[in-house]
C-alpha cells in the first residue's frame, strides 16, 4: 500500500510496496520520500494533515515545515515542551505557526491518535510481545 499511515510500521529490515505503481521502499525510502523517520510518521501526519484519512492537520503546516519542526524537535511531544522555541526557527512563518500550534494543540494530539496505528491488539494463538 502507499498509504503513508502504514510507513509507521517499518522496521530495519522492513520494505512497503505499492503494489499499483510496483514501488517498494524500506526505512531510509521513507525519510526521502516524506522528509521524517518513520517512527515519527504518526506525528507528521498530525501536524501536516492526511486528506486520504480526512486529517486536517494544524492550519498553516505543511509537509515541508512538519518535516522541519520533526527534525529540529524529534517528536510532537518535544515540539510542545519546547513551542516557545519555534518562532526563532529558520522557517517562514514560525512566530504565527507558533500560535496556531499553541490554539491547536488539542487538536495536534488527537490527530496524531487517530494517525497512529495500534500494535496492542490482542491476536488468538499470539504471544504477548512477539509483534514488534
Amino acid at each position: 500500500s502507499a498509504d503513508k499511515d502504514l510507513s509507521q510500521l517499518l522496521l530495519d529490515h522492513d520494505e512497503q510496496w505499492d503494489y499499483a505503481r510496483n514501488q517498494r521502499w524500506n526505512v531510509a525510502g521513507v525519510k526521502a520520500r516524506h522528509g521524517v523517520h518513520a517512527h515519527q510518521i504518526a506525528d507528521y501526519l498530525a501536524l501536516c494533515g492526511d486528506a486520504v484519512d480526512n486529517i486536517p492537520g494544524i492550519s498553516g503546516v505543511g509537509a515541508k515545515s512538519a518535516a522541519v519542526l520533526l527534525a529540529h524537535f524529534g517528536s510532537l511531544d518535544a515540539l510542545y515542551e519546547r513551542l516557545d522555541e519555534v518562532p526563532f526557527l529558520r522557517l517562514r512563518g514560525a512566530a504565527q505557526m507558533a500560535v496556531r500550534l499553541r490554539e491547536q494543540r488539542e487538536h495536534a494530539q488527537l490527530w496524531r491518535q487517530l494517525t497512529t496505528i495500534a500494535l496492542d491488539a490482542p491476536l488468538e494463538g499470539c504471544q504477548p510481545g512477539l509483534l514488534r
